[in-house]
């Protein structure tokens, strides 16, 4: 079964498994688990795509959470930097 399984369920086990392991590392216990039960529930999901031939939707849903996560990181970064840039200017005053 495990030779089976398509690129898409791989990268997400892998994912889930690592953010599992840094809460743990972290003592973030029910945030870590809570994390590896939607971790495996969303895994089910794209294995169920994947079973059924639908790689290509898989791909798209493993693909967008990961987009939308270094959307919302380069944008946080931005305004924090701007941020910065006008305390600054408010200190000179």
């Amino acid at each position: 079964m495990i030779e089976n399984v398509c690129l898409p369920v791989t990268i997400n086990s892998l994912i889930t498994s690592a953010s599992f392991t840094v809460n743990l590392i972290n003592q973030k216990y029910k945030y870590g688990f809570i994390r590896l039960l939607m971790g495996i529930i969303y895994t089910l999901f794209l294995y169920l795509l994947c079973k059924y031939d639908y790689n290509k939707m898989a791909w798209f849903f493993l693909i967008i959470p990961i987009i939308i996560t270094l959307v919302y990181t380069i944008l946080l970064v931005t305004i924090f930097n701007k941020m910065d840039d006008k305390l600054e200017e408010l200190n000179r005053i």
